[in-house]
């Protein structure tokens, strides 16, 4: 312990007066808070709140905007109303209490693959597979499972 002292005070005494600041430079110190979307894609929906990571695990924002900006142009031609409301609730995730992002519920998964697969398949696309609805609630009450929470865009 006394060691310790003598060491503090001569870390002192070579600094000079000059504080000695010790930064986090790794990217987890900004994780769990919530913040403002910044992703244009995502900017006029009825949340505008997030928090990183999402569910596919982007940290920050700028990561999730230039992925989910790959869509603009399926939501442009609105293959389906729900598509855009989908794809934010995946990459910008509504800010919540949760420690896990929110996921959207499989109907609404649905709803934008149903109304897109078809204009995606005349070029030559799938449907993502880390899109899968599978792996999204259904947000309904299971006998054998506790009712998930989900967001079902309405």
């Amino acid at each position: 312990m006394f060691a310790g002292i003598i060491l503090f005070a001569f870390l002192c005494y070579i600094s000079d007066g000059y504080v000695i600041e010790v930064a986090k430079t790794d990217d987890t110190s900004q994780l769990d808070q919530c913040e403002q979307i910044t992703v244009p894609f995502c900017i006029d929906l009825s949340y505008n709140t997030t928090r990183m990571p999402n569910m596919l695990n982007h940290i920050k924002q700028d990561e999730a905007g230039l992925e989910v900006h790959q869509f603009f142009p399926l939501v442009k031609v609105n293959c389906s109303p729900t598509l855009k409301l989908f794809l934010c609730y995946v990459y910008v995730p509504v800010c919540s209490d949760s420690e896990q992002p929110i996921p959207p519920c499989r109907p609404l998964c649905l709803s934008a693959k149903s109304g897109c697969e078809g204009i995606m398949s005349k070029f030559g696309f799938e449907w993502p597979s880390h899109l899968d609805c599978a792996q999204f609630p259904e947000g309904t009450k299971d006998q054998d499972t506790d009712d998930v929470l989900c967001l079902s865009g309405e």
